[in-house]
């Protein structure tokens, strides 16, 4: 039986078996207290483009064009250990993705299109409340989550179209990171007149993954984002919020990945449906900033471009 069959099931059972008697925590800070659990099912869509010129060693180029599109349908169990200490278990049920670039070089005009389909890695994770602005007028929590290799994640081999004519018959990838991932997080939230103001930060770090002799490491990635959470009513948040991204140096083989930066303007909603029941819906836009990837033989690639992510999730409080 899959992973996902186990969990689902684990969660169903949870679900009918529990009294509903838990209230909704949905704000950054919160903590889900002694004894109560939470179960969430999202789907999200994300998309990026990517433009750039492609130039060789000697002084010539052409421009490269390149796209992804993704999404994924995950589920979530979360448990309140102590009144400060939440431990949860967060699960890629299943993900796609494809990766389109185009480009032409003289008098041809190449398509290549990579893709990536199954279920993602599982993560498993701690949040632990330090203060809480129900008693100490300013809210504080950390995170650690931890994402070993649990799914498949062969790589894929991509569809290359010459003029038209397929060049390379292509092969689906897994949608694993075939590494180990860590992340740790910590979030500040203040409560004023306009709604709670936070600043949060996470740090993330990636293993090493070697795919036919060839090593690959993205590099460290660090994420600071700003963000209000405003009530309108007894039951709906607003919480936009802005995020400045920066990536270390990684490598593929002898081709490097240079530091690049990136910026998130994203705004999220959150409805309580019933004392039980909240529903979330996010928009966010991404300004991508100059990747640099530098080959070994002399020649640079270097991209920019936007994009997009939504998502939507309904979370159970039990």
């Amino acid at each position: 039986m899959k992973i996902s069959h186990v969990i689902f099931t684990t969660l169903a059972i949870l679900t009918l078996t529990n009294n509903a008697n838990a209230a909704n925590k949905t704000h950054v800070t919160d903590s889900l207290g002694a004894g109560n659990s939470s179960m969430e099912i999202g789907y999200a869509a994300a998309g990026r483009t990517l433009t750039g010129p492609y130039v060789y060693a000697a002084g010539s180029s052409f421009t490269y064009s390149s796209k992804t599109t993704a999404n994924q349908l995950t589920a979530a169990y979360y448990l309140g250990v102590t009144d400060n200490l939440d431990m949860g278990i967060f699960l890629p049920v299943s993900g796609r993705s494809n990766v389109t670039a185009d480009y032409t070089i003289g008098a041809n005009k190449y398509n290549s299109v990579a893709k990536y389909e199954g279920q993602g890695d599982v993560s498993i994770g701690a949040r632990y409340l330090f203060l809480d602005k129900q008693k100490d007028s300013v809210s504080w929590n950390a995170v650690l989550l931890i994402t070993p290799s649990t799914a498949s994640s062969d790589a894929a081999v991509a569809e290359v179209t010459t003029n038209g004519t397929v060049t390379t018959a292509g092969k689906t990838g897994g949608y694993g990171n075939g590494y180990l991932t860590t992340a740790i997080a910590s979030t500040v939230s203040v409560p004023t007149s306009v709604g709670d103001i936070y600043l949060s930060g996470r740090y993330t770090t990636y293993g090493e993954k070697t795919t036919a002799g060839v090593a690959l490491k993205s590099g460290a990635k660090m994420a600071i984002t700003f963000g209000i959470e405003k009530m309108i009513g007894d039951k709906t948040t607003v919480s936009p919020y802005v995020r400045l991204i920066s990536q270390a140096a990684g490598y593929s083989g002898t081709t490097t990945f240079a530091t690049n930066t990136a910026y998130d303007l994203g705004l999220n909603l959150t409805n309580d449906i019933s004392k039980n029941v909240s529903v979330n819906v996010g928009a966010e836009y991404n300004s991508i900033g100059d990747n640099l990837t530098n080959y070994a033989n002399g020649d640079k690639l270097t991209l920019s471009g936007s994009g997009y992510a939504l998502s939507l999730s309904t979370q159970i409080f039990f």
